[in-house]
């Protein structure tokens, strides 16, 4: 049996995701997709601009056979801990043979090689960003140039996979297998038009970004509707996307939160280091929507999308100490989002093969979970009441004790052509 494991935020499933979809289905030929996908907060610390299971379902009705929430505690982290989290579900199913995912370069002999290297960080390395970091730089530049240093690769074709935000993707995927011991086969697949944020569309992709920004921005439809597929864009059109009176409530919940958390709370929180708090605490003061008070925080240090998850990480109170018990005890469950009939048929053979995992499709199992698992599905539940409340949405019908997974009927792939035409 074959299985690809993907993981992915499909905020929105577009163009580009359904290319990654068919280009495995076609040449990988599995016997099942599954994605390991962010829930209601994606990486970029920020809601999600449709919920959850609306995400899924598009996911499912483009060719994906099972579709599973990756925690919160992973999602709102770095990309080494988005990828450790994404790893560890694909790893705990026991079903998954090969990892898919898009790539600038394609290169999945050049990837594992230099994903072996970061794996390797010795005391030198560990010197080196330390020292980068001292002088002011960004983790992601001074991880670079430690990289860079003590590296024997290729300085130019180093630099560029470093610089090339799948490839980053890729080659922590990689690491966290290597961590993990996941013995998947790798299945990179060449990105095609736009870069992850270009904000032009290319041949008929856009980027996610672009996307959410069109509608953000109140275009036709006209505008964004040819960068989705067909399915998506019914299902989207059907769900009222995140607005500008949520992002309103979504201010003030983060303006009450740093008013009423004390300096030591905020000090805990999991991606908090060297006396943040104190600016977290002084922000409000100097603004008062979500972007203003993450400029008033941020240092040339500390990068937009890392404050951006900590300001989400206060929302929820996810303490540092909490979460290293989670990671320590590799507390990691399948939460299932979404399936077709194949997916189905997956379930079943997860729970046949005794998956090292739980998996939930409903909350009943949740009381007997172990203590780390249920730490981590609190904040995941927690994640779904505080987007119902920013979205004005029933907080009983759409929480995640009573809603259910997303079901298609769907018997067959479809395979998507340049006009989205079935063959």
């Amino acid at each position: 049996m074959r299985v690809a494991g993907i993981i992915a935020e499909f905020n929105p499933f577009h163009t580009g995701h359904r290319y990654l979809i068919d280009t495995v289905r076609q040449q990988l030929k599995p016997d099942g997709i599954v994605a390991v996908m962010s829930g209601h907060f994606v990486q970029r610390g920020e809601p999600a601009m449709w919920d959850k299971w609306t995400r899924a379902a598009c996911a499912v009705e483009n060719g994906v056979d099972l579709v599973l929430e990756l925690p919160i505690c992973y999602a709102v982290n770095s990309g080494e801990e988005f990828a450790r989290g994404g790893i560890g579900i694909l790893k705990g199913i026991g079903i998954v043979t090969d990892l898919a995912f898009g790539s600038e370069s394609g290169q999945s002999v050049e990837l594992e090689r230099v994903a072996h290297f970061l794996a390797e960080e010795d005391a030198a390395f560990s010197s080196v960003l330390k020292e980068n970091l001292s002088k002011g730089s960004s983790y992601p530049t001074a991880y670079e140039q430690a990289v860079l240093r003590r590296s024997s690769h290729s300085g130019k074709e180093l630099k560029t996979m470093l610089r090339s935000p799948n490839d980053i993707l890729a080659l922590a995927y990689i690491k966290q297998m290597l961590y993990a011991q996941a013995d998947f086969e790798l299945f990179p697949v060449k990105r095609r038009g736009v870069g992850h944020d270009q904000t032009d569309p290319v041949s008929g992709y856009a980027s996610a970004s672009l996307i959410r920004r069109s509608i953000t921005e109140r275009l036709c439809d006209e505008e964004w509707k040819r960068y989705v597929p067909q399915k998506t864009y019914e299902i989207l059109s059907t769900v009222r996307p995140f607005g500008e009176t949520d992002r309103d409530r979504y201010d003030s919940l983060l303006r009450y939160v740093l008013l009423s958390k004390s300096s030591e709370e905020l000090a805990g929180l999991i991606s908090v280091t060297e006396g943040l708090e104190n600016r977290l605490k002084e922000s409000v003061a100097r603004g008062k929507t979500s972007e203003e008070l993450v400029r008033s925080i941020k240092t040339k240090r500390y990068t937009y999308a890392r404050i951006s998850r900590i300001l989400v990480q206060a929302l929820l109170g996810m303490s540092k100490k909490e979460y290293e018990v989670v990671r320590k005890e590799q507390a990691f469950y399948a939460r299932v989002l979404g399936f077709n009939k194949k997916g189905a048929r997956l379930l079943r053979t997860i729970a046949d093969c005794a998956a090292a995992i739980p998996v939930y499709t409903n909350t009943r199992r949740v009381r007997s979970a172990v203590e780390a698992i249920r730490t981590s599905l609190d904040w995941d539940f927690l994640a779904t009441d505080i987007y119902n409340v920013i979205r004005g949405d029933d907080g009983y019908a759409a929480s995640d004790r009573v809603r259910k997974p997303y079901m298609s009927d769907v018997r067959t792939e479809n395979l998507c052509t340049s006009n989205d035409r079935v063959v």
